[in-house]
């Protein structure tokens, strides 16, 4: 056995089980519900992202801007608080989505 082998199987022994596995069969259908949230929630992170470098301050785009940032805004403003802009470019949401896909992995 080589030592990456032993590396490698001793590092797989020692992560510890997904939560979301181990309560997958109480939840039941409930987890899958929870992941398709989670997922929902990154596309609308994503998409008020987006949204924000184009001209929405009239007409529908307006509302809708409105109603993302409404749901968005809280959870990427934890991030906003502890990250800089890097020369004018905003990337807390671009943290707030890996952080949330991180989540989302450590569950499944």
């Amino acid at each position: 056995m080589t030592v990456l082998a032993m590396v490698v199987g001793v590092a797989a022994a020692a992560m510890p089980l997904p939560l979301l596995a181990v309560l997958r069969p109480l939840l039941g259908p409930a987890a899958g519900i929870i992941i398709a949230v989670a997922n929902l929630y990154c596309l609308l992170v994503f998409v008020w992202a987006l949204m924000s470098w184009f001209d929405h301050s009239k007409g529908f785009m307006k509302d809708v801007y409105q109603a993302i940032d409404t749901i968005v805004s809280p959870y990427v403003n934890i991030f906003r608080r502890f990250i800089k802009p890097v020369g004018g470019l905003d990337l807390s949401p671009f943290v707030a989505l890996l952080v949330l896909q991180l989540v989302i992995r450590l569950l499944i």
